[in-house]
């Protein structure tokens, strides 16, 4: 997809006499209708679906709008006729005819959904931060919304959702991680994680990591990404299981775990389930000091080898409180 932001709208339809496979000009809306610039708020770039039309062909795909709304650059061919209902790869712009053809904007099956909302037009100066998506698959609904990974979902007043497979829904949540869901007033503790935060009472997540650690070498993880605010507290549940390669021989345990803002308060005795292991692996955990763009640390975990064997390590961490 361009990098523009998407727009739609109804009855909106241009003309255009241009032949060949490049950009259109635009000459103009039909009757009935209105031109593309009447979905686009301010002079930028922005991104539409589109069907070409003439007397015997069509051809229907994303394009972008130049600034001046004058000019449309088709950028991905979803698809043509006579050709091809779903164009396979990159290309495919049909060698257009002489004569005059319309340009609708339309709604593809391919597209995401975008709802413009109040589109932060007083916050921002340039009225042009909607929530938009940027990426095939993705979907952004409400007043702040962003979803620009694959994938993605946004939706709600300061949704976010940045990461691959991330879905971010409620007041105040974000989701920048991949393969990370948030629900709720809460933010992703960390990739391969479920957040559901509750205003004014604290979160509860669940993140799940997998690793093998060898001799010599520890399976690493940066686990519960949380908020550096000295007053809150956390209750962390770390269930480890590995095993060697034959699954013949096992470690599986839980531990419970206190955090104080960024120290950990206290680490309980471990709840072994078995431990069949020749040398019981070790299992460390101890506090990040490096936090993410979002200002958040991390519990990090140190998951060894047994001896000289190898281990496959699954571990699996639930986080109260906030």
């Amino acid at each position: 997809m361009p990098s523009s932001p998407l727009r739609i709208g109804p009855r909106i339809q241009e003309t255009t006499t241009t032949t060949g496979t490049g950009a259109l000009a635009l000459a103009g809306a039909t009757d009935g209708h209105f031109p593309f610039s009447a979905v686009q708020p301010v002079p930028v770039a922005i991104t539409v679906p589109y069907l070409i039309a003439w007397a015997g062909g069509m051809e229907w795909g994303y394009g972008e709008i130049s600034s001046d709304g004058t000019t449309l650059t088709r950028v991905i061919v979803a698809g043509s006729y006579p050709g091809v209902w779903r164009n396979p790869g990159p290309g495919g712009q049909v060698n257009l005819p002489a004569g005059q053809k319309t340009v609708s904007l339309v709604v593809l099956d391919t597209q995401s959904l975008v709802s413009t909302g109040w589109g932060y037009a007083i916050d921002d100066p340039t009225g042009d931060v909607p929530p938009t998506c940027f990426k095939g698959g993705s979907v952004a609904a409400g007043f702040g919304a962003i979803a620009e990974g694959l994938n993605a979902v946004a939706a709600g007043f300061q949704s976010w959702a940045g990461g691959d497979y991330g879905v971010a829904l409620g007041a105040h949540a974000n989701a920048a991680h991949p393969v990370s869901r948030v629900i709720g007033g809460a933010w992703s503790i960390g990739d391969y994680s479920l957040t559901v935060g509750f205003e004014e009472v604290g979160i509860f997540a669940e993140q799940a990591a997998a690793g093998q650690a060898v001799s010599g070498t520890p399976f690493l993880v940066d686990f519960c990404w949380r908020f550096q605010v000295p007053e809150e507290l956390y209750w962390i549940d770390l269930t480890a299981v590995g095993a060697n390669a034959a699954r013949t021989q096992f470690l599986a345990f839980r531990r419970a775990i206190l955090v104080r803002g960024t120290t950990i308060q206290v680490q309980g005795a471990d709840s072994v389930l078995v431990s069949t292991l020749a040398t019981v692996p070790t299992v460390t955990c101890t506090m990040g000091a490096t936090p993410d763009g979002e200002g958040n640390l991390p519990l990090h975990v140190s998951a060894s080898s047994s001896g000289a064997t190898a281990v496959d390590w699954r571990l699996f961490a639930t986080l109260r409180g906030g």
